[in-house]
């Protein structure tokens, strides 16, 4: 067995014991996971595992016979470059390691990049889990912004609708009168915005439904918290549920439900059939002549 050949055996099986070493650990410090605020970046211990795997990979495919270390700081190093030209300048005369082809170092350093958004992705959603972080407004909501903020987007007493929710990245995606779209993170959002309610429209009946849990599915049963509460509010021409992860609205006694930004023709949701009933049961304790709805 060859020198290099050795070399890779031997940081290969260093890297095996550290990985079991980091597997019987804790992925994050409770002082880490349980920070208030979004985890906007990799923790140390998972930006230095994850470079060490793929300068490890880049060692055993036989791209760079240059340590470990130096592949590791090239990798990250290559975050800072956009353009392809400045990055490909780098790596020929800049690196500190030596590489046999720029092209297949670029394709693992895309790799990198990817598996990195990836666990960054997956530590907000933990975050989310750890402070049961939910959305103030629903989708299909239209919201007014009620303060100053330094965002162009969100200028005082602008209107926003609502158009869909990113449960596992705790997002609101917007639109605005021109139809122009964004993302924003609840906590840049919620702090400077209210529910904005057409004058124009008197509000007959406004009530909330209270069940052991939430009857949608996708990320509401992770989300909602027991019991679930879910608002119903009537207007003269309309009626309309709040859900977590959709709105239902009766128009001309046809029902419609909110799927991916569009109303199409449902059935009768569980919740209204819910609120019949309990309704007609109180009507019937009372004494009161019913009347449909």
């Amino acid at each position: 067995m060859g020198k290099h050949n050795i070399l890779i055996l031997l940081m290969e099986i260093t890297q095996l014991l550290n990985i079991k070493k980091m597997v019987q650990q804790k992925l994050f410090k409770d002082s880490e996971i349980f920070v208030k605020e979004r985890p906007k970046y990799l923790t140390n211990r998972q930006e230095e595992k994850l470079l060490q795997k793929f300068a490890l990979n880049i060692i055993h495919k036989g791209y760079s016979k240059s340590n470990m270390e130096n592949i590791m700081n090239d990798i990250q190093q290559l975050e800072d470059y956009e353009a392809e030209e400045e990055a490909n300048e780098f790596l020929e005369y800049y690196s500190e390691a030596n590489y046999l082809s720029i092209a297949n170092i670029k394709n693992i350093f895309q790799e990198y990049l990817s598996e990195k958004n990836e666990l960054e992705r997956q530590n907000v959603l933990q975050w989310i889990h750890a402070h049961k972080i939910r959305p103030l407004f629903h989708i299909g909501e239209t919201i007014i912004i009620k303060s100053n903020s330094q965002n162009i987007k969100l200028t005082h007493g602008k209107k926003l609708v609502i158009e869909n929710i990113y449960f596992d990245q705790a997002q609101y995606l917007l639109s605005d009168n021109n139809h122009n779209s964004f993302v924003l993170d609840y906590e840049i959002l919620e702090p400077i915005a209210k529910k904005y309610y057409n004058q124009n429209k008197i509000i007959e009946k406004r009530i909330v439904l209270e069940i052991p849990e939430t009857l949608e599915g996708y990320h509401s049963k992770l989300f909602c918290e027991k019991p679930y509460k879910i608002e119903r509010v009537e207007t003269k021409d309309i009626v309309t549920w709040y859900g977590y992860n959709t709105n239902w609205i009766k128009k001309e006694k046809q029902w419609f439900q909110l799927i991916e930004s569009q109303f199409v023709e449902c059935d009768v949701p569980e919740y209204e059939k819910i609120f019949l009933e309990l309704e007609l049961e109180e009507r019937i304790k009372n004494n009161v002549k019913i009347s449909q709805i």
